[in-house]
């Protein structure tokens, strides 16, 4: 894989998709009469005829739109809320949105206008902030979790923000910028953006290298930030927001096959374990040991095909629960046995991938809450909130 394009891949994937609702009511009717004999040979002249009048043309059904694309999942643990991107608001195509969730009912409690087509979203659970990174309008919304008002929107934060970390030990937040490793004149991006949750001020910016930041990750017990950048992994030290290393490839070509199109990381800080996600084919999930930045594993993920017949499927996205050690991880490759697009299952304890979970589409953003072990999946216009124990499975529709 040669030349990956980071932002081409974000924005390939994510499609803005349309919903009409149309309610139709049909109508019958009956009529009951009595038939009576006749008591006289009275002629019985009919009515005379009346002209027909035209038909009546009813008024065009009005099919509403709704422009929902979710592109992003995140968790508060502490408040039982869930937050999910929308990428299309019911504003257009060129809005942006977040839809905020009651994690025990799953009801939609409020929806919040932030920049247009956001893809990257993250809570800080001691501040009960969210901070929400949108590409298109070059921008990252900060949101206070207990009045859901947007209290910021800060422009310095790249061209191409596409995703947003935050560790909740330092209130640093992080954000990836897809805008590639180096610019006209050869001189390197700087990829990453560091800010003050305290002051949402810019504190440092540094290059990340390869294809530009595509995902983030950070294990707060070690002050250590992981990006993804498309054909490596770039470990920077959270103390002094420097780069202390570079996993896969250090130049603009994918040439270590750990890293074929790394695109999602996620850690078990428990185990200071990071995984990877690629778009690869021969191998899915790489497992580093986060005390020595090596590669452990290289694990290959499997769909089905129509004939039952298991083949190698590139991911997307992971995420990471760190008290069960399970990992799941987003599949690009229908599943054609189930007709449903799945994710992965697999046991960071044992090094066991125990299998997949049915989604209705292809998810864009994965999360699993620590405190209740449930998945929560986002597939363009639903949200999957799924029970891993019982295997119960809750579609919450978007419109």
């Amino acid at each position: 894989m040669n030349n990956l394009n980071g932002t081409a891949r974000i924005l390939r994937v994510i499609a803005v998709a349309l919903i009409g609702f149309v309610s139709l009511a049909v109508l019958s009717g009956c009529a009951v009469g009595g038939v009576k004999a006749a008591t006289s040979m009275t002629t019985i002249t009919p009515p005379s005829s009346t002209t027909p009048t035209a038909p009546v043309t009813p008024p065009p059904v009005t099919t509403p739109t709704f422009e929902s694309d979710l592109t992003g999942v995140a968790l508060n643990t502490v408040t039982n809320r869930f937050y999910v991107a929308d990428a299309a608001g019911n504003g257009g195509s060129g809005t942006g949105e977040v839809l905020v969730f009651d994690a025990a009912t799953n009801q939609l409690l409020d929806t919040i206008a932030v920049g247009a087509f956001p893809t990257g979203i993250a809570v800080n659970t001691v501040t009960n902030t969210v901070y929400v990174a949108s590409i298109n309008s070059q921008s990252l919304s900060v949101i206070d979790g207990a009045t859901n008002a947007v209290t910021a929107t800060l422009t310095s934060v790249g061209t191409n923000p596409v995703a947003v970390a935050v560790n909740p030990v330092t209130n640093k937040v992080y954000v990836a910028d897809d805008g590639g490793g180096e610019d006209s004149s050869g001189a390197p991006v700087q990829n990453l953006t560091v800010l003050d949750g305290a002051t949402n001020m810019v504190t440092s910016q540094l290059a990340i290298g390869g294809l530009g930041a595509i995902s983030l990750a950070v294990n707060s017990k070690t002050n250590t930030v992981y990006v993804a950048n498309v054909v490596g992994l770039a470990v920077v030290d959270g103390s002094k927001d420097t780069l202390i290393a570079t996993l896969g490839s250090t130049s603009l070509q994918a040439t270590d096959p750990n890293f074929y199109g790394a695109f999602g990381v996620a850690v078990d800080e428990s185990t200071n374990t990071v995984y990877v996600a690629n778009e690869s084919t021969t191998n899915g999930l790489t497992v580093i040991n986060g005390a020595t930045n090596t590669v452990t594993e290289s694990i290959p993920l499997y769909v089905l095909n129509a004939s039952g017949v298991p083949v190698q499927s590139p991911t997307r996205t992971l995420a990471v629960n760190p008290v069960s050690h399970m990992v799941y991880i987003t599949m690009e490759t229908e599943d054609m046995t189930q007709g449903k697009y799945v994710f992965s299952v697999f046991n960071g304890a044992t090094s066991t991938v125990l299998g997949t979970v049915g989604l209705d589409s292809r998810a864009m953003g994965i999360a699993v809450s620590a405190t209740t072990g449930i998945v929560y999946a986002v597939e363009s216009q639903e949200v999957g909130v799924i029970n891993i124990t019982t295997k119960g499975t809750t579609g919450i529709s978007v419109p």
